[in-house]
């Protein structure tokens, strides 16, 4: 029902889950592909080997 009120939140919501996926993968393949950089990176988000998004 409320998807049928509000069908453009809805859209919306599926746009931000599906870019912050994308976004993520991105981010996971360069980090993998760089090695090196991926404990800097794992530093800044919580330490955790890019387990603390």
């Amino acid at each position: 029902e409320a998807e049928r009120r509000l069908p453009g939140l809805h859209e919306a919501a599926r746009q931000g889950a599906l870019q912050a996926a994308v976004l993520r993968s991105l981010r996971l393949t360069h980090l993998g592909a760089r090695g090196r950089g991926r404990r800097r990176g794992a530093r800044r988000r919580g330490g955790r080997g890019g387990g603390g998004v």
